[in-house]
């Protein structure tokens, strides 16, 4: 059952979905599940906006590690919307869930999350460790738990942003995916390099941060003789971006060849292809997502 909260984000992913399970039979496996899952968290995430808040501060750190600490109830609120969410959509992971369920009394979701954001999966395998529940289960729920806690109080706001930043100025976190958009109507194609801007996306919180049009996001090298791009389609406007230079890869897509309403976390699973290709080329992936991990 989805929730009944519905909202133009839950309709994006929606549309985005058929395009790619249209465009990608083959994954069709990968795509519903997670693109269910992702629907359910931007009812939640709705819903969380009148339970979190948070005041800004001018910084040089992301912004979301300035916080002491995320909203005990919306933290636990959260957490039991994703379990049920992830319970919904990949039934083999149901009994990791219910051990997990099993001690949500005894959890402190608001510091787990907090540990999560400024230690990544390792804050989960100890505090899984130390609850004798699956770790693997833990990590997923408190990610998206995360996310959605993040997605409730910073997104609409407008965030300052460098264009030579790897990592997201809100959480931290690196992209999962860059993306080239159209020139608004009031800036110069030729000041924005050839007819369009490029953008990366988070992996975490889902912000989106503009970058520069030749640039590797790990070694920062801009020397065109390292970076290279591969497609599966030559008429495409998907592609994954590699650096020689250290070795990673950034699946991309270009929304100059869409109707510019992709959400962003659903495109993404609909490159995994390019995943698999980069990684059968010797690349690794800038940032492991739940998604990528999959074989």
């Amino acid at each position: 059952m989805e929730l009944a909260v519905k909202n133009d984000r839950m309709e994006k992913i929606s549309r985005t979905e058929q395009t790619l399970l249209e465009r990608h039979p083959a994954l069709e496996n990968v795509i519903r599940p997670f693109a269910g899952v992702f629907r359910e968290k931007a009812g939640l995430v709705e819903r969380l906006k009148e339970k979190v808040n948070c005041e800004m501060t001018v910084s040089d750190k992301p912004l979301a590690l300035e916080l002491d600490a995320f909203p005990s109830q919306a933290s636990v609120m959260a957490a039991r919307e994703i379990i049920i969410a992830l319970k919904q959509n990949f039934p083999a992971l149901e009994p990791g869930l219910y051990q997990l369920e099993t001690k949500m009394g005894s959890m402190d979701f608001s510091r787990l999350c907090k540990a999560y954001l400024e230690k990544g999966a390792d804050a989960a395998a100890e505090y899984a460790q130390d609850l004798d529940i699956p770790a693997d289960s833990l990590e997923l729920v408190t990610r998206f738990c995360l996310s959605a806690l993040l997605e409730a109080m910073f997104s609409g706001r407008p965030i300052n942003g460098q264009p030579s930043q790897t990592h997201c100025p809100v959480c931290g976190s690196l992209p999962s995916i860059s993306y080239l958009d159209r020139v608004p109507d009031n800036q110069s194609e030729f000041l924005t390099g050839g007819g369009g801007m490029r953008f990366f996306h988070c992996s975490l919180c889902g912000h989106d941060f503009k970058t520069h049009r030749i640039f590797c996001p790990v070694c920062h090298t801009e020397d065109p003789e390292q970076l290279r791009y591969y497609k599966a389609d030559k008429e495409s406007g998907e592609r994954v971006d590699a650096c020689l230079n250290c070795n990673t890869y950034l699946p991309s897509i270009d929304l100059r060849k869409s109707d510019g309403i992709m959400d962003l976390d659903t495109a993404a699973l609909g490159l995994l292809h390019l995943d698999i290709l980069a990684r059968q080329k010797g690349y690794q992936p800038l940032t492991w997502t739940p998604w990528n991990r999959m074989e």
